[in-house]
Order: structure tokens, then sequence, then C-alpha cells
């Protein structure tokens, strides 16, 4: 079981899924993103990204497969890492714009 740390009003929370998540943060749409295709153009495991991103393995994947929405400061230093915009490494659906 994957868990999460979120912050909400200055408070941090465990959640364990999406569906954990106060309502309004479920409500979110869920961004496409291409951080599983920059992996792979820098020849990079979930690992060995997780470990420069000082982040866990299962994070990677939760948020390479859509079931989490990395914060803020966590997209920006991606891109960073990636050397692209955060518009371009984190994509919403054509039909929610």
């Amino acid at each position: 079981m994957h868990t999460f740390q979120h912050q909400y009003n200055g408070q941090a929370i465990i959640v364990h899924s999406i569906s954990d998540l106060p309502n309004h943060f479920q409500d979110q749409k869920i961004m496409k993103n291409l951080i599983k295709v920059e992996r792979a153009r820098h020849n990079l495991s979930q690992q060995e990204l997780a470990d420069k991103l000082g982040i866990t393995r299962q994070s990677i994947y939760a948020i390479e497969s859509g079931k989490f929405i990395p914060s803020t400061l966590l997209a920006m230093k991606m891109a960073h890492f990636f050397k692209i915009k955060v518009e371009d490494l984190f994509q919403l659906e054509e039909n929610e714009l």
C-alpha cells in the first residue's frame, strides 16, 4: 500500500489513495505527464530518478500512473531536473482546458 503526505491548511495529512483526500481534492482533474518518457530519454529507472529527487520509487510510480499529483514544488523540481518547462512535463487533458 502506498502512502503519501499532503499539506492541507498548513497541516500534514497522510493519504493512502486519492479517495482519502478531502472531497474538493478528489474532484481535481488528473493530469497527463511525460515523466516516463523523460526518464527513458535520460536512461533512468524509477529508483534512480527517485534517488535524485529525494523521494521513493513508489512515489514516482504513482505520479507516472496518474494515481498521485505531485506538489507544485516537486513538479518544479522534476521539470528542472529534466531541463524542461513544468507545463511540458505535466499537461491537462484537452477537454479540461
